[in-house]
């Protein structure tokens, strides 16, 4: 795999994850509400990995792999370290793709400028250099998560996420989400 394109991950699956591993990155930005976009890297047996964009490019190149646009300005980075999976048996119930094509067509400036971002993102992500680092990064990172603690401390728990995904009941959740739904209308 060595081309990328971008997804959103359903913020339930992200609020599920949240309750095991506190470090996973928030679907909220200063109290508002944001997709939970990146990208999908590699698979193995159960998993694929789902790696999260971020807005912040000064982080260290060691766990972010930054992104350019046509200039060589640095527009965003993707976050290795931060990488969640995603269980194989429902992962394109939970990761869709983002239309960012559609922004572009929208009358509303700010999701203009958002699907340039994303454009120029999603052409950063074609490049050979880029995507093979990140590819490389991401397996590396998974695979040295065991033997290195350096790498602990500034990953995710990738064992215990991979065990608790395996455990995401999207069926459940939705239950959950129409009982919650009856509840505030009682309350009405």
């Amino acid at each position: 795999m060595n081309k990328f394109d971008i997804y959103k991950v359903d913020t339930r699956y992200i609020n599920y994850l949240k309750q095991f591993q506190e470090r996973v990155a928030d679907p909220k930005d200063f109290g508002h509400a944001r997709p939970y976009v990146g990208i999908l890297i590699f698979s193995n047996n159960m998993h694929y990995y789902f790696a999260p964009l971020t807005s912040k490019t000064n982080k260290p190149e060691f766990y972010c792999v930054r992104l350019y646009d046509e200039n060589k300005k640095a527009i965003a980075g993707v976050r290795i370290n931060n990488m969640i999976p995603i269980p194989k048996k429902i992962a394109f119930e939970i990761v869709k793709p983002v239309m960012y094509m559609e922004l572009l067509k929208s009358n509303n400036p700010r999701d203009i400028k958002y699907g340039n971002l994303l454009k120029r993102e999603v052409a950063s992500l074609k490049t050979e250099v880029i995507s093979s680092t990140i590819y490389k990064k991401a397996v590396e990172f998974r695979r040295d998560y065991k033997y290195k603690p350096y790498i602990r401390n500034i990953c995710l728990d990738f064992q215990l996420l991979e065990q608790k995904a395996l455990k995401f009941n999207l069926s459940k959740d939705k239950k959950k989400e129409k009982v919650i739904e009856q509840e505030k209308e009682l309350v009405r």
